[in-house]
């Protein structure tokens, strides 16, 4: 019976005597080593000891055991563009896949008030690329916080090591709709506030009118009775394109007029009395002689 040590490093070797079990001889030798297969970066290499035995009674024993811990990759990294590769400088190092990073820009690149995320592919080597990595943002060299909202040019980074991948995108302004409205109000009355709904910018909105749909528009209100047009018009910004609304219509209608004679009373044979009314409805500064004409009659 053979009886490693621990380690590995001796061998104990018993043999009983057939004719007399209490004869027992034992001998204890120290083993040689040598390496038999050299470790890699992810995995175990192998010893093999020996253990020879002067006397001859006692066989050669030996063993191989994967007891050389792996050496771990020496990684260094180099960057071309948007991408980043992992280089393992170990000899015989067989890692083949998942060796580069990217950064990727958004696929979204028109303005919309949400911010534009540039991406790391995600099917990288955990064991080449071990950290968390972070993205960051960049406008003429100046770096942001946050990922980027607004219209214009962008440089996004992420560095491993000393090595860094960027990449460049612009977002576009956004065409913008535009739509107004207008209730009709009646002569006299204070005049309605047109409304304007758009992508962007509605409450910046403009409203301009005109007495017909493809006249000349203008900041002045209308004021007389009769059918106008307002358009709504949303100037151009960092982020957006200007656009004007179709043209909508809408009424100032004409107010109502009461005439109602005034009563009189007066006895027979008395001269007769004037006539007199009262006009009520008058608005905007009018009177009764701008828009009565004729005379009364009994």
């Amino acid at each position: 019976e053979d009886t490693w040590a621990d380690d590995n490093r001796s061998v104990t070797a018993t043999r009983v005597c057939q004719r007399n079990a209490a004869h027992v001889e034992t001998k204890t030798v120290d083993t040689t080593s040598e390496v038999s297969k050299a470790p890699a970066c992810e995995a175990k290499g192998e010893t093999t000891y020996k253990a020879e035995f002067t006397n001859s009674e006692f066989e050669t024993q030996e063993k191989t055991v994967e007891d050389i811990d792996a050496t771990g990759h020496s990684y260094t990294y180099k960057a071309d563009g948007a991408a980043i590769t992992a280089i393992c400088s170990n000899e015989g190092c067989n890692i083949t896949s998942g060796l580069t990073i990217t950064v990727t820009a958004p696929e979204e690149l028109t303005y919309d008030g949400k911010a534009k995320e540039a991406f790391i592919s995600k099917d990288y080597n955990k064991t080449a690329f071990p950290d968390a990595y972070t993205v960051k943002y960049y406008k003429d060299e100046n770096s942001l916080d946050s990922a980027p909202i607004d219209a214009g040019s962008y440089i996004a980074k992420v560095t491993v090591g000393s090595a860094t991948a960027k990449v460049q995108y612009t977002i576009e302004k956004a065409e913008n709709n535009v739509t107004v409205s207008l209730k009709d109000w009646v002569y006299g009355e204070t005049a309605n506030d047109p409304k304007a709904e758009a992508d962007f910018g509605a409450d910046k909105a403009a409203f301009r009118y005109s007495d017909k749909a493809d006249g000349t528009y203008t900041s002045q209100v209308p004021t007389k009775p009769g059918t106008y047009y307002v358009k709504a018009y949303v100037a151009e910004s960092d982020n957006y394109r200007a656009r004007e609304s179709e043209p909508v219509s809408f009424t100032i209608k004409k107010s109502a007029l009461t005439i109602t004679a005034d009563a009189k009373k007066i006895c027979y044979g008395d001269d007769d009395v004037p006539l007199t009314y009262t006009v009520t409805g008058l608005a905007d500064g009018d009177t009764q002689d701008k828009v009565l004409a004729g005379e009364l009659e009994r």
